[in-house]
C-alpha cells in the first residue's frame, strides 16, 4: 500500500526505508542489496540512496514510498490518493511515472482518488463509488463518452443534463428535439418520449442556426474561455468551450450540438 502522507521513516535513508519490508521478512543482505537497486533504478532514485526523507520534495519522497511496495514484488498494489499533497505540475510527472511503473512491473494497481483527471489518465477501468455501492465500472472512455446514469453524467467531468424528447425509440443514433430543435443523441435502447441529454461544453458550438441560448458569463481557462448560456427556450444552463473571442454577456447565440448522449434511467 502506498499512502498520501507518505509513511517514511525519518531516521532512515532512502535505501534502508526500502529495505525495510525485505529485513522484516528475513530476506538475506545480499538479496536485499540486489533488490533495493533494482527498485531504486527503477523508481530512478539510484542517486539517492543515501539521503534522508527530509532532505527530499515532496515527489521524491512519493517514488520512495512506491518503491518500498515494489521492493516486496507485490502482484497488487493500492494507493490511497498518493498525489493529494502534491503541486500540479508535479503531479502531472508523477503520473507518467505511475504509468511507466505499471507497465514496467505489470502488478495490478489499485487506484483511489477524489481527481477525476488522475483516475480517467491512469486507469483502464473506473468504478465510481456512490454511498458505499458502484454506480458504474468501465473503461475511462465509456465512463466520460456514454455515462450509465444519471448520477455518474452529474460526476463525471463538467456536462450538463437537460431535458428532450425523442422522437422515436431506438438504439444508436436517435433524433430527439431540444428547444425547438432537431438534434442526433447517441444512445442505447431508448424509448420514445422525455429523455434526458448530456451535453459536455466541448461538444456544443455557436453557429448562425440551432437552439437559442442568453449569454450569462464566461470565465478563462487558459486553453479556452468556458461560457455559460442559459437556453431561451426552457431556460436550461449549459457551457460552451470557446478557443478564442468569446460572445459578450448578455447576448443571444444560437448553438450547434455535436454530440450528445441520452443517460438511461436506470441505477446500474
Amino acid at each position: 500500500m502506498v499512502f498520501q502522507s507518505y509513511a517514511l521513516w525519518p531516521h532512515l535513508s532512502v535505501a534502508a526505508n526500502v529495505a525495510f519490508p525485505l529485513e522484516t521478512r528475513g530476506v538475506g543482505r545480499a538479496e536485499i542489496r540486489r533488490r533495493v537497486a533494482d527498485v531504486l533504478a527503477l523508481a530512478g532514485l539510484e542517486d539517492l540512496a543515501d539521503r534522508s526523507p527530509d532532505a527530499l520534495s515532496g515527489g521524491q519522497r512519493q517514488r520512495v514510498a512506491l518503491a518500498r511496495c515494489l521492493v516486496t514484488e507485490a502482484r497488487v498494489i493500492v494507493f490511497d490518493e498518493p498525489l493529494a499533497n502534491l503541486d500540479v505540475h508535479l503531479r502531472a510527472a508523477m503520473l507518467e511515472s505511475f504509468r511507466d511503473l505499471h507497465r514496467r512491473t505489470g502488478a495490478t494497481v489499485v487506484y483511489v482518488t477524489h481527481d477525476q483527471g488522475e483516475a480517467l489518465a491512469l486507469a483502464d477501468r473506473v468504478a465510481v463509488l456512490d454511498a458505499g455501492r458502484i454506480a458504474q465500472f468501465a473503461p475511462p472512455e465509456t465512463l466520460y463518452a456514454s455515462p450509465g446514469n444519471r448520477l455518474v453524467a452529474q460526476f463525471v467531468g463538467r456536462g450538463r443534463l437537460v431535458e428532450a424528447i425523442a422522437e422515436q425509440a431506438g438504439r444508436g443514433c436517435i433524433d430527439v428535439r431540444l428547444a425547438g430543435h432537431r438534434v442526433t443523441a447517441r444512445g442505447g435502447d431508448v424509448a420514445a418520449g422525455a429523455v434526458t441529454l448530456l451535453l459536455r461544453p466541448q461538444s456544443l458550438r455557436f453557429v448562425d442556426e440551432g437552439p437559442a441560448a442568453r449569454v450569462l458569463g464566461r470565465t478563462y481557462l487558459g486553453h479556452a474561455h468556458e461560457v455559460e448560456v442559459a437556453l431561451v427556450d426552457g431556460g436550461a444552463c449549459l457551457s460552451v468551450d470557446v478557443a478564442r473571442d468569446p460572445p459578450a454577456v448578455g447576448s443571444q447565440v444560437r448553438l450547434a450540438v455535436d454530440d450528445a448522449w441520452v443517460v438511461p434511467d436506470g441505477t446500474a
